[in-house]
């Protein structure tokens, strides 16, 4: 099936009103970035780190839900779900290896930053890169 099948499948099928997204943009996004803000300024941080995805690498042909915080997420949903609060709030994020499952397959952790703190979170990104140490390779598939 081609990309807008398998999107259709993972998010339900349903499509978004024209009121819905609206709403969105307008109104959710804005407050979405204005907390985020907030909780940047705050606390004095200069990112938020958190795996980069819900759920270990899965064979690309295994569909699957998992349960968080009493929602069911497909498979499409629980890979992408970290990623979704920066990329929403059009915050700078950057996602690096942070190891690797008892598979051998990867995993990565992810850093974002306030807006305006791309070099920062650059500086931030590399940092960290230098701090750990070389990385395997992936396994043969």
């Amino acid at each position: 099936t081609g990309l807008r099948d398998y999107l259709l499948s993972a998010t339900g099928g349903g499509n978004i009103s024209e009121e819905d997204y609206r709403a969105a943009v307008d109104q959710d996004c804005p407050a979405i970035r204005t907390a985020l803000a907030a909780l940047f300024n705050t606390h004095r941080l200069d990112a938020l780190a958190a795996p980069s995805s819900l759920v270990p690498p899965k064979d690309r042909e295994e569909d699957f839900t998992i349960q968080r915080k009493g929602e069911t997420l497909r498979r499409f949903a629980a890979e992408g779900h970290n990623s979704g609060l920066s990329s929403i709030a059009g915050l700078p994020t950057i996602s690096l290896p942070a190891g690797q499952t008892n598979d051998g397959l990867p995993i990565g952790i992810s850093f974002d930053g306030p807006a305006g703190g791309d070099q920062s979170l650059l500086a931030i990104a590399q940092t960290y890169e230098a701090s750990r140490p070389a990385q395997p390779g992936p396994p043969d598939i």
